[in-house]
């Protein structure tokens, strides 16, 4: 009796570890992937910690990938030897189940975020995510601005209208070097735009409709050029700044001068 006892309490002690590692490499894997509104979980993780997520700065390697694929690879074996061997279970209803997890553990933190960028205060509750269209193109004539073109995608997350102004940065490879577009109207007074409560809109800006001022620090000379926007600044009537960046969905405040 004693022996079938220990023999029944080994048995449910692997099979609970083998669900248990299966839940460390669901969370695991999920904490090395990007989402539309955060780069993967797993780098602010090792960051707190003290460690590099990446090898150099934000490029190079994907050390983060590295520290949580030990976790994963040591899971996947104990696994192994605790469910699958013993078929305890099938391996592809372990896989089902690690879907499952992996898009329990997305869900989850989606919402927590929307929910947090939706009750920040002022322009911080406007969303500019990594999948939110942002591109722009603009043509000069020697120092003579001749045409451009602008579109950004913005949400409102909150239950109330925004009203801003935008401007958005091109930072250049030499240090401290960069250009700095703000939005006129046509009778040169800053542009002001709207998002109505939950909208989300593309606007798009042209030399139509608009003038761009263009401040230059670090460099003298001036290049047509277009490519990508990955951070916009939204200023309100109160001359209070926020700066949205795709890789930072919850935006930061800018401390006026």
């Amino acid at each position: 009796m004693v022996k079938v006892i220990n023999s029944l309490g080994n048995y449910m002690r692997e099979k609970w570890n083998g669900f248990i590692w299966l839940l460390i490499v669901s969370i695991s894997f999920y904490m090395c992937l990007d989402t539309k509104y955060m780069s993967a979980l797993g780098d602010t993780f090792i960051e707190l910690i003290g460690l590099k997520s990446w090898s150099a700065g934000d490029k190079g390697l994907h050390l983060t990938v590295l520290y949580f694929g030990v976790i994963i690879i040591t899971g996947l074996f104990v696994i192994e030897k605790s469910l699958i061997i013993p078929k305890k279970i099938k391996r592809w209803k372990a896989f089902m189940i690690f879907v499952l997890l992996v898009s329990l553990s997305h869900l989850i933190t989606t919402s927590v975020l929307i929910s947090i960028k939706s009750n920040l205060p002022g322009l911080l509750s406007v969303g500019f995510d990594k999948t939110s269209e942002g591109y722009y193109e603009i043509e000069y004539n020697g120092d003579k601005l001749i045409d451009f073109d602008i579109k950004l995608e913005l949400r409102n997350y909150s239950d109330e209208d925004k009203h801003f102004s935008i401007q958005f940065e091109k930072n250049y490879k030499e240090e401290g070097s960069k250009e700095i577009f703000t939005i006129y109207d046509k009778e040169n007074n800053i542009a002001v735009f709207s998002l109505e409560a939950k909208e989300e809109k593309i606007f798009e800006i042209d030399s139509k409709k608009y003038y761009i001022e263009r401040d230059q620090t670090g460099r003298d000379d001036i290049y047509s050029s277009r490519g990508p926007v990955q951070e916009v600044i939204l200023v309100n009537k109160q001359d209070d700044s926020v700066r949205l960046h795709k890789d930072n969905f919850l935006g930061e405040g800018i401390e006026k001068q």
